[in-house]
């Protein structure tokens, strides 16, 4: 027990920008770090619908709405996702030899391309997050945050790594595998039995999900080799944006096939 409430905690402590006090970094600590991390983006969910919902009470003007819910994932995560997502983009979009690839993703100078792909990012969160009109579209957007980080447990699970050191090859090495993917595969069954009940449209948000996984796995492979920290950290960013545009969308869909 002692050992899982460490993981639950150390998760928490290097996922997230949360206050919690890290136990030691050892491995029996790090062994279930990725069957907590889902958490983390159940608590970005919870204050995700929070301020959604006493924003409509106090009918605050939609663009400072949509620009403070954007921020929230950023804030309680400190952005280390989007860290990621800058550094693969960049390399990616250099097209230059997997070493020099490698080296891009260790640079922590941003590039043109990191820095174009980030205002797409923004523009794109922003103009979904302005569309969430109803309590059942903000609650289909809430689960992605959780959606988003089973499957970035099941890619580092299944997914060989692009260097033989770093962060994510530690927890990798030390993870109960088996763990991991029944933890994955109950955060991802649970979210889908709450998007059925809301709107059975919204089940498109995860099968979207399971497409990303397996798109970006192959490309992580075929420019790195593997994954790294940062691979991930684009991994969820791009498949946190698409279900999230896919759940606004299916929500969408489901007014009008009602209202005709």
């Amino acid at each position: 027990m002692k050992t899982l409430i460490n993981s639950l905690v150390l998760s928490f402590a290097v996922f997230s920008k949360i206050p919690l006090r890290s136990p030691e970094w050892k491995k029996e600590n790090m062994r279930y770090i990725f069957c907590f991390f889902p958490l983390i983006g159940l608590v970005i969910g919870v204050l995700f619908f929070t301020f959604w919902y006493v924003s409509h009470l106090l009918f605050l003007i939609l663009p400072l709405t949509s620009a403070l819910l954007t921020s929230i994932p950023v804030l309680v995560t400190g952005g280390i996702h989007l860290d990621g997502f800058c550094d693969t983009m960049d390399a990616i979009s250099s097209y230059k030899t997997l070493q020099k690839k490698l080296e891009i993703l260790k640079d922590s100078r941003i590039g043109a391309f990191a820095a174009i792909f980030l205002c797409v990012y923004f523009i794109v969160f922003l103009g979904a997050a302005s569309e969430i009109y109803n309590v059942n579209t903000a609650i289909s957007v809430c689960l992605c945050f959780i959606l988003s980080r089973a499957y970035s447990a099941l890619f580092v699970r299944f997914t060989g790594s692009a260097r033989q050191d770093g962060m994510i090859y530690e927890l990798k090495s030390d993870m109960q595998k088996s763990a991991v993917l029944l933890s994955s595969a109950f955060y991802i069954s649970i979210c889908a039995a709450f998007l059925f009940f809301t709107n059975i449209f919204s089940l498109s948000a995860p099968l979207v999900g399971l497409l990303i996984f397996f798109f970006c796995r192959r490309k992580a492979i075929r420019e790195f080799t593997g994954i790294t920290g940062d691979v991930v950290g684009w991994f969820l960013c791009v498949s946190e944006l698409f279900m999230i545009c896919v759940a606004v969308l299916s929500n969408k869909l489901a007014e009008v096939i009602t209202w005709f």
